[in-house]
This record gives structure tokens, sequence and C-alpha cells, in this order.
């Protein structure tokens, strides 16, 4: 809603840590988005497959979008990012 300053993150990075002691990293990138399509109430998955491995933890870190755009009534303060669910299969 970025209406209220809610803006998608620009970048989603997941951290699988194995019992094994290995970890990977799995970064994914916002999609390029218009003006519009910013202005608009929306959701968005971002989702990742992992190795089938034992897993021992999962690290999420959502990257902020950053001040609000120009065209944006908040034009140049910080942006917010809210989490709704987090679902792990």
């Amino acid at each position: 809603d970025t209406k209220s300053w809610i803006f998608l993150p620009k970048m989603v990075e997941i951290t699988i840590h194995y019992v094994d002691g290995t970890k990977e990293l799995k970064k994914v990138p916002l999609q390029e988005q218009t003006k519009e399509q910013l202005s608009q109430k929306h959701v968005q998955l971002f989702q990742v497959d992992v190795i089938n491995k034992m897993v021992k933890s999962i690290e999420i870190n959502a990257v902020n979008f950053g001040k609000c755009p120009d065209w944006h009534l908040g034009a140049g303060n910080d942006t917010w990012i809210f989490v709704d669910e987090i679902v792990f299969n």
C-alpha cells in the first residue's frame, strides 16, 4: 500500500543453514515495476527452492525500497516494509 508509504522490498535475501554446517544464500530481486504498478495495492511472492538436505535454520533479510520516489506524496521520506506471512514447506 504505497499510499501509506509501504513498499515491497528491493530484494529478499534468504540464507539456509544446513545441519551439516554448510549454508546457501538465495537472492530474490523485486521485479521491475512501473509507477502505476507501484501505486496499486498488491502482494508479491518471493520464493526459493532448496536442496534436499536437513535444514538447521533460515535467515530472511528484506532490503528496504529506500526513499519514497519523486512522484509520491511522501517523496524523499523513508518507506516501510510489512510482512504478512512466511511459509515453509
